[in-house]
């Protein structure tokens, strides 16, 4: 649609770029998540929802938090998702950890490579390339809270919120303020598509929507 969207992942100020397919361009957009069409990467199918099937749910647990300098990442996820899910979503919550870490400054935040394509690493990393060249740091809470995980073979599909609310940001000279951008959007929906080459999984798709979840 015309008026499709991608909201470019908040923390300050919050920006929003037109939807974009493929990887390969230099705009850093990123591939959209079919709905029900295979990913752009070449991998097999977007899994459906009889396929993830098992018969011995995980238990992790489903509220971690990491904290950044000023920014605390909040991680909240379902119980009992199958195996397949569970190890999609451990990927899906480490890329928001190192983001997190990255937008709150800290001098050695964890690769983002080590859970996501460079296609989705170029696309978050500009991201923040505005927040940081201002020398601001994010702050506050970024809750990130899985909503559906499915999991078929090599290709996974993990949704999920992302909560603002409690997002600031802090300049230069330690004052803080909060964006207009998070008061328009208080919450985003996260849709993303994982890859697992060698019993690694990946982000290899990452779509944010100005939707309220």
């Amino acid at each position: 649609m015309a008026r499709s969207r991608l909201a470019v992942l908040l923390l300050a100020p919050l920006a929003v770029l037109p939807a974009a397919c493929g990887g390969g361009d230099d705009t850093g957009g990123l591939p959209t998540v079919p709905d029900s069409s295979a990913p752009t990467s070449a991998t097999p199918g977007t899994p459906s929802a009889t396929s993830s099937a098992s018969p011995t749910p995980t238990t992790q647990p489903t509220r971690s938090v990491g904290k950044y300098r000023n920014l605390t990442v909040d991680l909240r996820r379902p119980a009992g998702l199958t195996a397949g899910a569970s190890a999609a979503v451990v990927t899906f919550q480490q890329l928001h950890l190192a983001f997190g870490a990255l937008a709150a400054g800290e001098s050695s935040p964890p690769p983002m490579s080590r859970s996501a394509e460079p296609v989705v690493v170029k696309y978050l990393d500009a991201v923040l390339k505005p927040q940081l060249g201002r020398k601001e740091h994010s702050g506050g809470t970024m809750t990130v809270r899985v909503t559906k995980a499915q999991a078929s073979g090599e290709v996974a599909a993990v949704n999920g919120c992302l909560d603002q609310t409690k997002l600031i940001t802090y300049r230069a000279n330690g004052t803080k303020y909060v964006d207009a951008s998070v008061r328009r959007s208080p919450t985003l929906t996260i849709q993303t598509t994982l890859s697992r080459s060698a019993g690694i999984w990946k982000v290899s798709n990452y779509v944010l929507k100005e939707t309220r979840c």
